[in-house]
């Protein structure tokens, strides 16, 4: 992509964050929550999320169960408790309801793929309530078929169970997203395989020699439903990867007369329709995990911060509840808010920044001064950590000899890299193809913008290297990464031409929140600088943009997709605006 330039590097920035564990308080939502825990009204989330969901259906299976067994069963809160229970009802011959085993299968799908989420698999209690439950529904289903296969269904009957099904379905679509096909078994239609093994043996899973209770094991921690929502950016990355690659194929058989031109356009608006319902799918999902970890709401950073540096955040934890007079107030989300500021202000290029973030953090909690330098050790810590993962390549360059990782280069040799341990991110969303990358020019860029300091701060050389390198071109000059060579085409074109676009002229453009959601998410953003981080919607909107254009250049196919997609865009767009006759 041609020669690269380099320039002298200056440390700060101008945009505040909202420093949870050591920033400045920002908006009238901090003076009710002094030590920055609770995320604003704006942030906060509404509705009912896919876990929650989840844990519904499970206790209304443990209602139902219960109803059909003894009180004496289920006193213990034991999670033999359920085996108990099954054979009960199995051996008394007693029936069960559909709705029930439905909401066992549900329960048994989602636990499988969380617990594949967690270290190892999850420990000793959650694969032991997974065998439970699978004995539970092996013994259950059977007991379904003597119950209804002789009543007829009323009418409400049928209304509820057709509304369960359609929110099973639903669930489980929405979980075919969040899990990679290595992840599915064939559980999901073991209910419709009853077979001629109706009558084998079922054994029971023996008993462990802990005690685990019902209460502890229903419950997932925060890095588990964090990690499932990056595996969902990487299932629709790698679908729309497939998708491009289709495209491109489809192009160059109609360029060799063995494809007729009149399906290439259903094709690329296919393809489009399915971009879009992918990019409102992460937003739902990403709107999904605030509801279940509220506090993540504040601050996409404090997700990176779970997903990938939780030992440190319980080390910041501990060390507050052992040395700080104010420890009775402290509550563990305040250390998540805390680690990610500080891999805020690595995105924003503000490496002054952790720190100061590490002096106020130690001032509010009354630190001991011993523990002060300390503090500000493990904050440089999380800082060098953060940028050995997400630097961009220009910053590896004008960096180069910077000192930021000099001090730390012990700890990063043996530190685990964030995308390269989960070999489906490591494919789809990291590497060469990087989610973060682009999410830390976006920063970049708003940081530039957002600058009103007359000296010149880091991204300001890293923007001017960007600015400088050879053009992109898609028939004459292609990238060979989208990580690196695509960098100057995402802040060079198109950052700048949206911001000539929606800094000026803030008006929406007609039906763009279902039919150009990459459009509503950036024109918010665009005029939101100062108040509105980028969301991840945003983040994997521009990303799978940059996927297209790296995936479709060369042959004029480029401009050939961008012209079918206008003329379409135009013909909707007429057909929605035109009064009716």
């Amino acid at each position: 992509m041609g020669k690269k330039s380099k320039a002298r590097t200056k440390t700060g920035s101008a945009r505040k964050s909202a420093c949870s564990g050591g920033g400045s308080n920002r908006g009238k939502q901090r003076q009710a929550d002094p030590f920055g825990t609770e995320p604003s009204a704006a942030a906060r989330p509404k509705g009912e999320s896919i876990y929650q969901i989840y844990k519904a259906a499970t206790l209304r299976f443990k209602g139902a169960l219960s109803d059909l067994v003894p009180a004496a069963v289920f006193e213990n809160g034991d999670v033999q408790s359920f085996l108990d229970a099954a054979d009960y009802v199995k051996d008394n011959a007693l029936s069960v309801s559909e709705s029930l085993v439905r909401d066992l299968r549900l329960a048994i799908s989602v636990r499988k793929k969380y617990s594949q989420r967690l270290a190892d698999g999850g420990d000793e209690g959650h694969a032991y309530f997974l065998l439970v439950l699978n004995y539970c529904w092996q013994v259950l289903k059977r007991c379904v078929a003597a119950c209804d296969e002789s009543k007829a269904k009323s009418g409400d009957a049928v209304e509820e169970d057709e509304n369960k099904q359609q929110e099973e379905d639903a669930f489980l679509n929405r979980f075919g997203a969040l899990s990679m096909e290595d992840y599915l078994g064939d559980e999901d239609n073991s209910d419709d395989e009853d077979g001629d093994d109706g009558d084998a043996p079922i054994s029971r899973p023996e008993t462990p020699d802990g005690h685990f209770s019902f209460d502890d094991l229903m419950s997932f921690p925060d890095k588990a439903k964090c990690e499932f929502f990056f595996d969902t950016m990487a299932f629709h990355v790698r679908k729309f990867q497939v998708g491009l690659r289709n495209i491109k194929e489809t192009l160059r058989m109609e360029a060799a007369g063995d494809y007729p031109s009149q399906n290439v356009s259903t094709e690329v608006l296919c393809l489009g329709t399915v971009a879009n319902m992918m990019m409102l799918d992460v937003q739902k999902a990403e709107n999904e995990l605030y509801v279940e970890c509220p506090h993540l709401a504040e601050s996409p950073y404090r997700v990176l911060a779970v997903t990938f540096l939780s030992a440190l955040i319980a080390l910041v934890s501990q060390n507050v509840q052992k040395q700080s007079p104010l420890a009775k107030k402290w509550k563990h989300e305040m250390a998540v808010a805390f680690v990610g500021d500080i891999v805020e202000a690595v995105f924003l290029c503000r490496y002054d920044e952790p720190g100061k973030i590490s002096e106020r953090f130690s001032r509010r909690w009354k630190l001991p001064e011993h523990w002060r330098g300390k503090n500000v050790w493990l904050a440089n810590l999380i800082r060098t950590m953060t940028f050995g993962n997400v630097k961009t390549v220009t910053e590896a360059e004008v960096l180069s000899h910077c000192s930021i990782e000099d001090e730390f280069d012990e700890y990063l040799s043996k530190a685990p890299k964030w995308m390269e341990d989960n070999r489906w991110w490591s494919a789809f969303i990291g590497g060469e193809q990087s989610i973060l990358n682009t999410w830390k020019l976006l920063d970049m860029h708003g940081s530039s913008l957002n600058n009103g300091d007359k000296e010149k701060h880091v991204y300001h050389y890293v923007m001017a290297d960007l600015m400088n390198r050879n053009q992109w071109d898609a028939d004459s000059n292609p990238a060979s990464t989208i990580r690196g060579d695509m960098d100057s085409v995402l802040v060079k074109l198109l950052l700048h031409m949206w911001e000539s676009k929606w800094r000026i002229d803030g008006r929406a453009v007609p039906m763009e929140k279902k039919l150009l959601p990459i459009v509503s998410y950036v024109r918010q953003w665009m005029m939101g600088f100062d108040s509105r981080k980028p969301t991840f919607a945003l983040i994997f909107a521009v990303h799978l943009l940059l996927m297209s254009l790296f995936e479709l250049q060369g042959d004029g196919d480029v401009a050939r997709v961008g012209s079918i997609g206008k003329a379409a865009f135009n013909r909707v767009s007429v057909h929605f605006c035109s009064p009716p006759p």
